[in-house]
């Protein structure tokens, strides 16, 4: 390996962070097979789900992030230090979830969040002080993501150690396994989704001399907006940590819909047709319906999550990610046409999460059926990641990496510029 490819790989982290998710991903998921199987013979769920979320989840949005942002600020790539920190800190996470050390995987992964977060204060620093592109005004639910992460491993941390009571474990517990992802969904996900489908809609009337105060104005409003439904959601886990189960999760349920609905990521039907565009949509639909399938079925909240879970964010996560790898490896022709291996690891997908939900209407058959879901996530992952890893490490010539970034920013002005209009 050449020197300046590990600098590029360095300069576009998800070519580390994503084939670390899904490694990390089948461990986590693994979990249940093998003790199905009869390999292990004690279980945890709490480790599966604190390995999904603080590892396998993270790696994705890390790896989405510090790919993304410098690309779209027009900012300085993520350096050496910065990659390799993070690696080293989630690397850590795992290892001290595995050997059930929660503190130190709590104050590791409370560590790599700030580090995150100050990896993206720094290129917003960078991109205001030069007067360059804003970052999406969707983009606030970010900080608050992380800051979920944060306060809700500070909660658990204190409430396992006694110092505070046991109603921390609860809320900082849900923080940290659904807030983190959920504030990414609706940030960046109501910012993506919408342009990824086609159904971004701009109106455009006769500009005046004042559109550049309204669009401060607007900019303004809308961040303040975003920002207090953060708080709504941070509020909901409080009032679950309390006890008040289905005011939090029916909190959340009309968040999830009303934000839905706002940013225009919970259409009827994606104007586009691209074979990733459509699973996307699919999951975004997923994410709504199993919030709603928790609150209506509170007996079954945790079985009903996994709509969320599985069909939601990790569909999610392996559709974003095969646009990131197919767009970065000069091949999205690759998107323009239907793939087998997406098609196939739709219904892998498909399959788990039925027969996780399922399984809690079976107690006799409870980790046989959390076993099959669990080989179902567990081969699709495995073919999709044998499919994409090639183009991976796959580097088009810098010319045409230049002309992939410039269209890219291109693209985001564009779109800051029919807003700016829509506004006038």
């Amino acid at each position: 390996m050449t020197k300046n490819t590990c600098f590029r790989i360095i300069e576009e982290p998800y070519r580390i962070f994503f084939p670390l998710a899904i490694l990390c991903g089948m461990l986590g998921i693994g979990h249940w097979f093998a003790y199905a199987t009869g390999w292990i013979d004690r279980y945890s769920g709490f480790m599966h789900a604190s390995i999904q979320m603080q590892v396998y989840m993270i790696c994705f949005i890390a790896g989405f992030l510090m790919t993304a942002m410098p690309r779209m600020s027009g900012t300085a790539p993520a350096s050496w230090f910065e990659t390799c920190g993070l690696v080293s800190l989630i690397l850590g996470i795992l290892t001290s979830l595995i050997f059930s050390n929660w503190l130190i995987a709590n104050s590791l992964f409370v560590t790599a969040l700030v580090w995150l977060l100050l990896f993206g204060f720094r290129r917003v620093k960078t991109c205001h002080s030069s007067a360059k592109i804003k970052p999406p005004v969707e983009f606030v639910w970010v900080p608050i993501a992380l800051l979920h992460g944060i306060v809700g491993s500070i909660l658990l941390m204190t409430g396992t150690s006694k110092i505070t009571d046991t109603w921390t474990i609860l809320a900082g517990k849900s923080m940290v396994q659904q807030g983190i992802v959920l504030a990414i969904v609706l940030g960046v996900g109501g910012f993506l989704a919408p342009r990824l489908m086609g159904t971004f809609k701009v109106v455009k009337p006769a500009s005046s001399p004042c559109c550049e105060i309204k669009q401060a104005k607007d900019r303004k409003r809308v961040q303040f907006l975003h920002l207090l439904a953060g708080l709504v959601l941070l509020s909901s886990f409080l009032l679950e940590g309390f006890g008040l189960l289905r005011m939090a999760y029916g909190m959340r349920a009309v968040l999830v819909t009303c934000i839905m609905l706002w940013t225009r990521s919970l259409a009827l039907k994606p104007l586009m047709h691209e074979q990733y565009v459509r699973l996307l949509w699919f999951a975004l639909w997923m994410v709504f319906l199993g919030s709603w399938a928790a609150f209506l079925f509170p007996d079954h909240r945790v079985a009903m999550l996994h709509f969320v879970f599985l069909g939601g964010y990790s569909l999610m996560t392996f559709t974003v990610a095969t646009m990131v790898i197919a767009s970065h490896a000069g091949r999205r022709e690759k998107l323009m046409r239907s793939s087998k291996i997406l098609s196939f690891l739709a219904l892998s997908i498909g399959f788990a999460a039925l027969l996780r939900v399922i399984s809690s209407f079976f107690p006799d058959r409870y980790f046989l059926l959390l076993g099959l879901s669990a080989l179902c996530w567990l081969i699709g992952a495995f073919f999709w990641l044998l499919h994409l890893f090639p183009l991976i490490f796959a580097f088009p010539d810098q010319e045409e990496t230049s002309r992939i970034h410039e269209n890219a920013k291109r693209i985001v002005l564009e779109m800051q510029e029919a807003k700016r209009e829509s506004i006038c």
